[in-house]
C-alpha cells in the first residue's frame, strides 16, 4: 500500500534517501603506529672543543643524543601521562554537575569531549626513540 506521503512508486524504493536504513558504527581493533618528528635545542656537557685555524670545533661524536634528550626534555609518553592528569583533574571538577544530573549542554559536551580525550590517551608505548644531530 503506497503512502500518501511518499512520491508515486516511493514507498518501495529503498535507495530513495529517506528509506535508506542507517548501517550501525561497528568497532574493530586495529594497531595504530604514528610517526611524529621534532626539531629543538638539545643541551650537552658532553663534548670536547678544539681551536683550529678556522676557529672553535666542538666534537660531539660520543654524545649519546637519546640520553641527553631523555635527561632534559620530556618525552611524548611523559606528555601524554601529564595530559591525562589535566583532564582528570578537569573532569573531576565537572563530576558533580554530571552525577547529579544538572550539568548543562556546554558540560556535557565537555564531558564528552574529556572522557573520549582521556580514553585516546590510553595504550600508546613507545616502540622507537631516535634522536639525531643535525
Amino acid at each position: 500500500m503506497e503512502s500518501d506521503y511518499y512520491p508515486a512508486g516511493a514507498y518501495t524504493d529503498q535507495s530513495a534517501p529517506y528509506n535508506e536504513v542507517e548501517v550501525p558504527i561497528k568497532e574493530w581493533n586495529c594497531e595504530v603506529q604514528v610517526t611524529i618528528g621534532n626539531t629543538l635545542s638539545i643541551g650537552t656537557q658532553n663534548y670536547t672543543c678544539e681551536d683550529d685555524e678556522g676557529g672553535v670545533y666542538y666534537d660531539t661524536d660520543n654524545v649519546n643524543w637519546n640520553d641527553e634528550y631523555r635527561n632534559g626534555h620530556f618525552s611524548i609518553m611523559e606528555m601524554l601521562d601529564e595530559l591525562k592528569k589535566y583532564v582528570q583533574g578537569e573532569m573531576e571538577g565537572l563530576r558533580k554537575f554530571v552525577k547529579t544530573g544538572t550539568a548543562n549542554a556546554g558540560e556535557w559536551d565537555r564531558w564528552y569531549h574529556l572522557t573520549n580525550l582521556l580514553e585516546d590517551c590510553q595504550g600508546w608505548q613507545e616502540v622507537e626513540l631516535e634522536v639525531t644531530k643535525e
